[in-house]
């Protein structure tokens, strides 16, 4: 295999040369010699990325001043085990949290040691024990505090009231969906049809928004496979969202980040206001992408596909990543259940997918896991797909959902038996973050 993009998981993380509230970089580190200040350190970031939305990564081998891919020594490898950095965690996490450890040898020619963190299970994660610093006595770790990671990618303990509420807004909603999950048989219902007034209002606004994104990506929609998501509550309501701030801040809310990058990805230098709404074009030598979210509720989303821009061949066919797609719409799915529930709780919306470049394309897994058992082609394209789902539904099974949607696009690859399994696999990876 022609393959343009390295392994799956650690070089996506080398490549985004960014820290953020999910992203940690660190040199290398020997736990068994290093200071205990070094380890509590540690500690310290874990129990900050638990209490972020979708957890965080911390990786080793990097230096955050100017990102450079340094990688650990053998004995700093040599020096992490799984087992003993829960062991120390455990002594300051309550209820008990567990991280994960992961070793990468030979990235190009180098070492790295990654921790991921996943965002916490049930209710936010407090240190339960003091610890102080060996060289001055000052305080590392506080008994009793919520420790959070701001938007400057440090580990602080929670500042105020705000955070606060966003803090325990995640846990009650979290607590919800499992209410919601064990009684969701008996609140399904059909999901009202769109109205033909609706319609008309909302088509007038993805025409724009496809304006929008032809104006700004131009050949990486037309010369490459690529995505269209759109999607808006049934009935609509023009400023169903009262001002463009609150749609820049819902937005910010709902922003997933299991893997390296956000979705949808706000571009710090051509993200803008329009009269309706919030837009923002990203270019990207592999993530080109652009969106504009309506007052309406309407979001629309175009990208084009990572395995075109890396040039990625099998036997001269285009191929699309098994667990990319696997692991995107699981985070397209996230991000409608938390917008609408911000903004349409108690209504129904429509979701259409669109994949341009579909036609001929094979299946083909990415990185150095195990490859499928035979040549899985689409003879479809478009491939379109089309849900209407209530909010609460979405809500209360949103990774079946998701599934579910992913298991429709395999199907038309003609991978239509055996694709369950695989797919419950790396979507289970990604919202635990183990990939």
């Amino acid at each position: 295999m022609e393959r343009g993009v390295p392994s799956y998981n650690l070089e996506d993380y080398l490549r985004a040369k960014i820290e953020l509230k999910n992203l940690d970089y660190k040199l290398g580190l020997d736990w068994n010699n290093c200071s205990s200040d070094e380890r509590l350190g540690v500690v310290k970031d874990i129990l900050a990325m638990s209490n972020t939305q979708d957890g965080g990564t911390i990786i080793f081998g990097v230096r955050n001043q100017d990102f450079s891919k340094i990688g650990v020594t053998d004995v700093e490898f040599a020096s992490f085990d799984q087992t003993k950095v829960n062991d120390l965690l455990h002594e300051y996490t309550d209820p008990k949290f567990t991280c994960f450890v992961y070793k990468h040898d030979n990235v190009e020619g180098k070492k790295y040691v990654s921790i991921s963190v996943p965002e916490f299970p049930e209710i936010p994660i407090i240190c339960k024990k003091d610890a102080n610093s060996s060289k001055n006595q000052k305080a590392i770790l506080a008994r009793g505090q919520l420790y959070i990671r701001t938007d400057k990618a440090t580990s602080v303990i929670i500042p105020g009231a705000q955070e606060m509420r966003e803090l325990l807004g995640r846990a009650i909603r979290r607590k919800s969906d499992d209410l919601l999950s064990s009684i969701e048989q008996l609140m399904k219902g059909k999901p009202p049809k769109i109205a033909d007034d609706s319609r008309e209002q909302y088509e007038r606004e993805i025409k724009e928004a496809d304006g929008f994104a032809q104006n700004n990506l131009g050949k990486d929609l037309t010369h490459f496979g690529s995505w269209e998501i759109t999607t808006y509550p049934i009935k609509y309501v023009p400023k169903r969202i009262p001002d463009l701030q609150t749609v820049k801040d819902l937005l910010r809310q709902s922003q997933v980040q299991l893997r390296n990058w956000t979705f949808p990805h706000p571009s710090n230098e051509r993200s803008s206001n329009f009269s309706q709404g919030r837009q923002s074009i990203r270019m990207s030598d592999l993530h080109p992408e652009a969106y504009r979210a309506y007052q309406s509720g309407l979001f629309a989303w175009r990208g084009s596909f990572l395995e075109d821009k890396a040039q990625v061949t099998e036997n001269g066919r285009k191929v699309l990543f098994v667990n990319d797609t696997i692991c995107f719409i699981t985070e397209v799915i996230t991000f409608c259940k938390r917008y609408y529930e911000l903004i349409a709780p108690d209504e129904s919306i429509h979701l259409k997918i669109v994949m341009n470049g579909t036609k001929d394309r094979l299946l083909v897994m990415r990185g150095d896991t195990v490859g499928l058992s035979a040549d899985y082609i689409s003879k479809e394209n478009p491939i379109v797909l089309d849900e209407d789902m209530q909010v609460v539904e979405l809500k209360a099974s949103a990774p079946e959902i998701a599934r579910n949607v992913t298991k429709q696009i395999f199907d038309l690859f003609n991978w239509d038996y055996g694709s369950d399994a695989t797919i419950y696999s790396w979507q289970t990876r990604l919202l635990e973050r183990r990939l």
